[in-house]
């Protein structure tokens, strides 16, 4: 579902905003990521700059 949103988003030309829970599939398709704890944001950035975050890493990538 989230891979058909972001799709006509994008051929809209419009942001699209998604909530995912599968860490690995929202940051391979996403610009941009948004972690949110308890309701708050905790984190921001580039898919890039999340995946190498080590709070990102350890808690939600299991790495």
């Amino acid at each position: 579902m989230l891979t058909l949103m972001i799709e006509v988003g994008n051929g809209l030309d419009r942001p699209t905003v998604g909530r995912e829970q599968n860490i690995h599939h929202a940051l391979s398709l996403a610009d941009r990521g948004y972690v949110l704890e308890n309701g708050r944001i905790v984190l921001e950035g580039t898919c890039a700059e999340l995946s190498q975050n080590s709070h990102i890493r350890q808690h939600y990538l299991g790495l």
